[in-house]
């Protein structure tokens, strides 16, 4: 698939360095680190790349397979090509089985007949992502500034995997590309969440049990096939997620490796916050509190270094500064009222955000000898509590912790420090005479338990995602949506159902009305107030109840309108063209009959 290309490009050349940082620093300490400082060296690149006028693949390209080629020279200089050890081996192949699992489903998807292999990715937010990832093509990068998306990495990933071979010209073949770019940049980033749930899993296993540590990298790795991992924010469109949860792992990955490598952990716990305050902005209060904690514990070494040995920090601290200059506070001054948007129904985990900060910091004081643990554990509470409290504050006049920012940050610090807990339990069980029956117990019950999830309104939405895409219940009927939404969303030929009695006509009509004119931009800022209210009733209706009650025939009338004629309307209704007469007789509504 096309969208893969330009990451296997990065991977590549971003290989001699990952040789070249374990054999400095560890596995433990290089793999994470490598893959904190590529995403901000794409990030940099996209930034500054759009001054120069290049598209976004010829400027990212040409600084990876640049940086790639000197990285290669250094790793041949150091002579540090050479073959993995065993507990690398056992930390980071088994983590692989998740990721793996993801691209087998999706590959069965694509020939099994009524499955979702394009649909899936499509729900809530995913409107607003593929259409700031346009933004980006457009734009040869990322614009910052007041009035820009001041959280715009996840939008660059997205549209470094759609650009390539991107049609222009038919609506319909760009959007098929961007659906199928989606679903693939998303795959990815679960993979990458896999990766890193798979090594903090194993991360405190002993060393010396290899098959142990290889089963709890296994077990972590499978936590994004279950419902509470990726099911959640797939039914929310929240790509975001699957992009904040590897990077929150890599810092806490960086700072149990610390010993010995202070100014670096310091560094690139100054480059995570920077990478987090450009996807979820929330979540720079864990790397902030490792960096207090590296200062705080080895301020006695930080304060007599000289400035060649403290470069490194200095120039990881310049872009998050800039970046908290240049867009997270002008978007905080102009936007947080967003703070106060009331919960989208998300489920109350605070219970299970309990219990994991108390097997934190249990687990992190019983193996208190391995330092940095313990310090390591009062941080991830510290960074919990300040967010959840912060945000509760803020959000204090639309439902407290139920709020939309309180209960997101909610549900994943339930999953970071869930799997930090996970961490711990399997350490202390590989230092037990029998521990092999103790891990593979916690790991079931764990996952069980991330499969299952509380209830929702629509019972549905709970099962695993990979049965849903496989049995094509993501919606009503498969990827049936897609072909709706391709077939109605050209603006030189719109269409609209309306009473059509295709199962998955509100979800087709919440595309359709956003391509149409409802989408955020439109030339307004916004989108038509009109077309935005109708995709988004009808979405949240039938979402919530899995039924649309079809509204009353004069809402038809504004949404004609608001797309503006000659507009199809598709419909089972035999007597609707009359009621469109009745009602509007002047809107210009084509009115298409099917029964069938």
């Amino acid at each position: 698939m096309l969208a893969v290309i330009p990451f296997a490009v990065v991977g590549v050349c971003a290989l001699p360095w990952v040789m070249l940082a374990t054999r400095r620093f560890g596995h433990l300490f290089g793999v994470p680190a490598v893959g904190v400082v590529t995403v901000l060296v794409l990030l940099a690149t996209m930034v500054l790349g759009r001054f120069t006028g290049a598209g976004i693949l010829i400027s990212t390209g040409t600084v990876a397979i640049a940086g790639g080629v000197v990285g290669a020279l250094l790793a041949t200089r150091a002579g540090a090509w050479r073959l993995p050890g065993r507990h690398a081996l056992a930390v980071w192949v088994p983590a692989l089985l998740g990721g793996a699992a993801w691209v087998i489903t999706l590959a069965i998807a694509k020939v099994l007949p009524g499955a979702a292999p394009l649909s899936w990715p499509l729900n809530g937010d995913s409107n607003n992502n593929l259409y700031f990832a346009g933004l980006v093509i457009e734009r040869n990068g990322v614009a910052l500034g007041g009035a820009e998306n001041p959280v715009p990495l996840t939008a660059a990933l997205l549209a470094l995997g759609i650009a390539p071979g991107r049609p222009t010209g038919d609506p319909a073949a760009l959007l098929a590309h961007d659906f199928a770019g989606f679903g693939a940049v998303w795959v990815l980033l679960l993979a990458a969440t896999a990766l890193g749930m798979g090594a903090v899993a194993a991360s405190i296993v002993q060393r010396s049990r290899i098959g142990l540590v290889a089963v709890a990298s296994a077990a972590g790795s499978l936590l994004p096939l279950t419902w509470f991992v990726a099911g959640l924010p797939i039914e929310y469109g929240y790509l975001n997620a699957h992009l904040v949860l590897p990077i929150a792992l890599a810092a806490w990955l960086i700072y149990l490796a610390s010993p010995g490598r202070i100014v670096a952990a310091l560094a690139l716990q100054f480059c995570i916050a920077t990478l987090l305050l450009a996807t979820w902005s929330p979540w720079v209060v864990l790397p902030a509190g490792f960096i207090i904690a590296l200062t705080v514990r080895h301020w006695s070494t930080l304060r007599t270094m000289d400035a060649r040995t403290a470069l490194p920090v200095i120039a990881s601290v310049v872009p998050a500064i800039v970046w908290l200059a240049v867009a997270s506070a002008p978007a905080l001054s102009t936007e947080g009222s967003a703070f106060e948007i009331p919960g989208h129904g998300l489920p109350s985990v605070v219970p299970v955000v309990a219990v994991a900060l108390v097997l934190v910091v249990a687990g992190s004081a019983l193996l208190r000898s391995q330092q940095p643990l313990l310090s390591g554990g009062i941080v991830v509470v510290a960074a919990t509590v300040t967010g959840i409290g912060a945000l509760t504050f803020l959000a204090r006049d639309s439902g407290g912790l139920t709020g939309y920012y309180p209960a997101k940050f909610l549900w994943q610090t339930a999953i970071v420090v869930g799997v930090i807990a996970l961490s711990l339990a399997f350490g202390l069980l590989s230092r037990t005479r029998r521990p092999l029956l103790g891990m593979v117990a916690v790991a079931v019950l764990v996952v069980i338990a991330a499969s299952l999830g509380p209830p929702l309104k629509r019972a549905d939405v709970v099962r695993p995602p990979l049965d849903r895409i496989l049995s094509g219940a993501v919606w009503a009927s498969g990827d049936r949506s897609v072909d709706l939404i391709l077939a109605n969303s050209d603006p030189a030929n719109p269409g609209i159902l309306w009473d059509s009695g295709e199962p998955d006509e509100a979800f087709a009509d919440f595309w359709i009305a956003l391509k149409l004119g409802g989408e955020l931009g439109n030339g307004t800022g916004t989108g038509d107030p009109v077309l935005r209210a109708f995709a988004f009733t009808a979405y949240q209706q039938y979402r919530d109840t899995g039924a649309w009650a079809v509204p009353p025939v004069e809402q038809l009338c504004e949404v004609v309108a608001a797309i503006g004629g000659p507009v199809r309307v598709i419909t089972a209704d035999a007597g609707l063209e009359a009621s469109l007469q009745q009602a509007c007789p002047d809107v210009d509504a084509r009115v298409e009959v099917d029964r069938g």
